[in-house]
């Protein structure tokens, strides 16, 4: 018996020790040890489920580890412009893209999928708001995204702009990402808002209401990799990985469609 008792400290150490060395995941195996390789990604905070699995299927087949910064799309350009490290940046708009591109940025880059905009109530819907005109006629408090800091906030002004809408009067307050948008919406802190379909899909609190396709924003998700990475050849890897045929089935079962020609 005492022999057992003396066994097992000696066990759950090793047990300890071999997790450790796993990476990041406890169930990737030592190979992923013998590569070493860590990539570190600058992702839009609204990507953060689909990315999360990604990572997990890639890091389990290719022994490569993930490692996530979520933040709005333009803290995100500048943090990895003003650190000069990381691996891959994933923005929410093709505009950051385009800007990370003029900074020299980027050396390779891909679209992935899209976000849709849509109008979001609470899933009562208690002023019936139904289209966009509803929110100016019901004087619905509005949350917004900061049209500088994510792809919603962009979005939205150009939905509004589109549409002949001028409610600056009812807009109560932005938020810096987007999945903070219908968390508003949901605590009563405003009426309505205008989000991304993704942001809605499996929550039952909101109601998603489609936005005409004449005045819709649907914007493109861009990943490229970044000029300082000091793993090209993984991160190109990742990069591909994001945009293949079994990453499109994860990326539409949260609410992104499949990148099907150029969008705004």
């Amino acid at each position: 018996m005492r022999k057992l008792i003396n066994r097992r400290p000696t066990v759950a150490v090793l047990c300890i020790l071999l997790l450790l060395l796993s990476g990041c995941r406890p169930d990737v195996q030592n190979s992923l040890v013998a590569d070493g390789t860590e990539l570190l990604v600058y992702c839009g905070a609204g990507l953060r489920e689909p990315m999360t699995e990604l990572a997990g299927l890639f890091e389990d087949r290719e022994h490569i580890c993930i490692t996530y910064t979520f933040a709005g799309s333009a803290q995100l350009l500048a943090q990895a412009e003003l650190s000069g490290q990381g691996d891959l940046l994933v923005l929410g708009a093709k505009s950051y893209y385009d800007l990370a591109e003029e900074k020299a940025l980027l050396l390779r880059g891909r679209m992935l999928s899209c976000h849709v905009p849509v109008l979001v109530v609470d899933a009562k819907n208690p002023l019936q708001i139904h289209d966009l005109e509803d929110l100016k006629e019901t004087k619905a408090r509005l949350v917004l995204g900061e049209p500088d800091a994510n792809a919603a906030g962009k979005a939205a002004a150009k939905i509004l702009d589109a549409a002949g809408l001028d409610l600056e009067a009812q807009i109560v307050g932005y938020c810096a990402t987007t999945n903070e948008l219908g968390t508003q919406v949901a605590l009563g802190a405003a009426d309505a808002c205008i989000s991304m379909q993704d942001q809605v899909v499996g929550d039952e609190s909101l109601l998603a209401i489609q936005i005409p396709e004449a005045l819709n924003q649907k914007m493109l998700i861009p990943a490229g990799v970044l000029s300082v990475t000091e793993h090209p050849l993984e991160s190109e890897k990742f990069l591909d990985f994001l945009a293949s045929e079994e990453a499109v089935a994860v990326w539409e079962r949260y609410g992104f469609p499949a990148y099907e020609g150029e969008t705004r």
